[in-house]
C-alpha cells in the first residue's frame, strides 16, 4: 500500500487586493499537486478582497477574515499556526501569483526522494542560480540538472554569497516551523529571519527555477514599510545571530555577520551612526561599526575616523 502524500498548505494574507486577489487565489489552485489547502487569510479588508475570495467553490480553498488587523507579520503569525493544517506550508503574498503549476508536487518530490536516503530536509528554495557551481564551492549534492542539496548550516554560513531568498517559492516543515517561532519578529523581514533560523535544522534543497512572480507596486507592503526605519535591518541581523549562538561556534557567527554587511550595507551603518544625537547612543553606533566591519583598510579607515569623531565631541 502506498503511503499518502504529505498535506501541503498555501497561505495567502491579503488585505484590501480587491486588484489582485483573483490571480492569487487562481494560481495556487492550479497547482497540480493533490494533497493541498489554500487558506486565504483576510486581516479585515475594507474593500472587496474578501468578497472575491468567498466568491470560489472549490473544497480546497478556506476562507477566513481575522476578526480585527493583526497587521502583516501577525497575519501570518496566525494563519500558519491556526489555520494551516499541511505538513508542509508556503506563503503566497495576495498581491502575487504562481506560474508554473507544478511547483509544489516538485518540490515534495524533492523532499520524499531525500528522506528516503537518509537526508532530512526541512525547507526547499527556489530562484536560486548558479546551481552547477555548487557542488565544487559548497559541496552540495547534485540531485538533477538543476537542482541541489546541502546542508542548512552551509546554507546559512555562507548566505551572503548564496541569497536570492523569495517567499513565495520557500516550501517548509510546519511543526519546526512552529517550534522555533516562525514570524514572531516585529519586523517587516520577520519572513527572511525565521526562513534563515530554519536552515539550521535541517537539509535545504535549491532549485533553479522561478515558480511566482513578486509585484511590486506603491502598495507593496515591503516598499512601504521594511525600509522605513533602517535600524530594523541591523536589528533583524543581530537577531539572528542571538539565536544561532545556541547551534554555531562564536567565530564562525562573528564572520557571517560581517559577510552579511555588504558596501551598500557599511555605508549606511556609517550615515547611521553619525545620525545619533546623543553621545551614548553614538557609543552604541561604534559598538555596531566594530562588529559589521571588516578588516579591510577602508572599513578601517572609517571606524578610526568615527572614534576620532566621538573623543574631539566628548572634549569640546
Amino acid at each position: 500500500m502506498e503511503k499518502a502524500l504529505p498535506k501541503v498548505s498555501i497561505m495567502i494574507p491579503t488585505y484590501n487586493q480587491e486588484r489582485f486577489i483573483a490571480q492569487a487565489i487562481e494560481s495556487a489552485l492550479m497547482q497540480d499537486y493533490p494533497a493541498l489547502e489554500v487558506i486565504v487569510a483576510d486581516d479585515g479588508s475594507t474593500d472587496r478582497t474578501g468578497e472575491i475570495a468567498a466568491s470560489y467553490d472549490d473544497p480546497r480553498l478556506k476562507y477566513i477574515r481575522n476578526p480585527h488587523n493583526l497587521g502583516r507579520v501577525g497575519n501570518y503569525h496566525n494563519t500558519l499556526y491556526e489555520h494551516a493544517s499541511g505538513e508542509w506550508v508556503v506563503n503566497l503574498d495576495g498581491d502575487d501569483y504562481y506560474t508554473d503549476p507544478r511547483f509544489v508536487s516538485r518540490s515534495i518530490d524533492y523532499m520524499l526522494r531525500l528522506c528516503e536516503q537518509g537526508y532530512n530536509p526541512v525547507i526547499c528554495l527556489s530562484n536560486y542560480q548558479r546551481i552547477r557551481t555548487m557542488e565544487k564551492r559548497f559541496g552540495a549534492k547534485k540531485l538533477d540538472d538543476r537542482t541541489v542539496v546541502m546542508p542548512g548550516r552551509t546554507y546559512f554560513l555562507n548566505y551572503a554569497e548564496l541569497r536570492g531568498f523569495s517567499h513565495g517559492g520557500c516550501l517548509y516543515r510546519r511543526d519546526k516551523a512552529c517550534e522555533i517561532g516562525f514570524y514572531t519578529s516585529p519586523f517587516q523581514a520577520s519572513d527572511f529571519q525565521s526562513v534563515l533560523r530554519l536552515t539550521l535544522f535541517g537539509d535545504v534543497v535549491l532549485h533553479d527555477s522561478v515558480p511566482y512572480v513578486w509585484r511590486k507596486h506603491t502598495d507593496n507592503t515591503t516598499f512601504v514599510e521594511v525600509d522605513r526605519k533602517f535600524g530594523d535591518g541591523l536589528r533583524v541581523f543581530l537577531e539572528i545571530e542571538k539565536f544561532a549562538r545556541n547551534y554555531l561556534p562564536p567565530f564562525e557567527l562573528n564572520l557571517w555577520l560581517k559577510h552579511m554587511c555588504d558596501d551598500s550595507w557599511w555605508d549606511q551603518i556609517e550615515t547611521w551612526a553619525y545620525t545619533r544625537r546623543s553621545h551614548r547612543e553614538k557609543r552604541k553606533a561604534l559598538l555596531l561599526m566594530l562588529r559589521f566591519g571588516r578588516p579591510y583598510s577602508r572599513h578601517l579607515r572609517q571606524i578610526l575616523r568615527f572614534m576620532k569623531h566621538l573623543l574631539l565631541e566628548k572634549t569640546n
